[in-house]
């Protein structure tokens, strides 16, 4: 085992030193409202990102970069046929050579826009699609996603929905929200729980309270919890399953029973650890089957989602 010691009077520091302490203080990766997304100027296949700092994770530490001046970046041409969703990133270039002239490095942090595939229904791309598009070995963070439906030829603010996470001093992350109105669902099909949307607190702020959903601001092990309370007027026993997903992936099955009764309503969940990487996102999931033909859920003290980060990456 060895001791190190950061910046001592000429001493020899790397990246790793330089960074480590001074990033590991804080998380997530959007300083305030910087880096923003919006539409150009004119219209047009492009988007501005705005002026702003932002901190990059990398290893045990994490680079800081910034932009200070508005930049133009291209979206691909729309398909004819189907909608789409891009993911726009920013990254650090790894294998660029750092600059001994100009400084602080201009060129190494870049923009990358990841085309998603043409769908009715279309998905952003995944993470393994970024890592894919911006190098294996670079890191990135999120800024926006970008709806380009088909055959358009002009991106507007209505179609950017801001996806970074703004930097907060590290707290454990949490959070905790109630759902205060009811869903009906389809029989015999696994439906997202949208009415996730009344936050109680958000450590960290991965909670997207708007989307139902959770984005873990960096890797590590989380526990996560759901209770959905339901109401129905059925008379016999049948199944129920409520499932966290990550990144639109059946990943956890909390609960998987049958209850029934006649216009009964009661509550069912579960808990369980996941393993996440920074940026994954986890969602909650039901399904059902019953006899009756309305099917709701949701209000009061017993449907919720909660989690919480219980350690770093193993």
């Amino acid at each position: 085992m060895s001791l190190f010691l950061s910046n001592r009077d000429g001493g020899l520091t790397d990246e790793q030193g330089h960074y480590r302490f001074q990033t590991n203080v804080w998380s997530g990766h959007v300083i305030g409202n910087g880096l923003q997304v919006t539409q150009n100027s004119p219209l047009g296949m492009s988007v501005i990102v705005g002026e702003g700092d932002a901190r990059v994770p990398y290893a045990d530490y994490a680079y800081t970069a910034w932009n200070d001046a508005n930049e133009v970046v291209t979206i691909s041409t729309a398909n004819p046929s189907n909608p789409r969703i891009d993911r726009l990133v920013m990254y650090i270039d790894r294998g660029e050579t750092p600059q001994q002239v100009n400084p602080n490095n201009p060129g190494i942090p870049k923009f990358a826009v990841v085309a998603g595939t043409p769908a009715a229904v279309p998905t952003r791309p995944s993470n393994s699609a970024v890592n894919s598009a911006v190098g294996a070995t670079n890191p990135w963070i999120d800024l926006a996603d970008i709806l380009v439906n088909a055959g358009v030829t002009q991106i507007t603010n209505a179609n950017i929905t801001r996806t970074a996470i703004s930097v907060t001093q590290v707290v454990p992350t949490s959070f905790l929200a109630r759902s205060t109105s009811t869903q009906n669902t389809s029989n015999t099909t696994f439906q997202k729980i949208t009415t996730y949307n009344s936050l109680v607190f958000n450590n960290g702020g991965g909670y997207i309270a708007g989307s139902s959903q959770f984005r873990a601001p960096t890797a590590g092990l989380y526990n996560f919890g759901a209770s959905i309370a339901y109401a129905s007027g059925f008379s016999q026993i049948y199944r129920h399953i409520l499932m966290l997903y990550v990144n639109g992936i059946e990943t956890l099955r909390l609960f998987d029973g049958g209850a029934g009764g006649t216009s009964t309503t009661f509550a069912f969940g579960g808990s369980g650890i996941l393993q996440l990487q920074a940026g994954d996102i986890v969602e909650v999931y039901m399904w059902r089957q019953v006899n009756a033909s309305m099917y709701a859920y949701g209000g009061g003290p017993q449907s919720w989602f909660y989690g919480y980060q219980i350690g770093g990456t193993q």
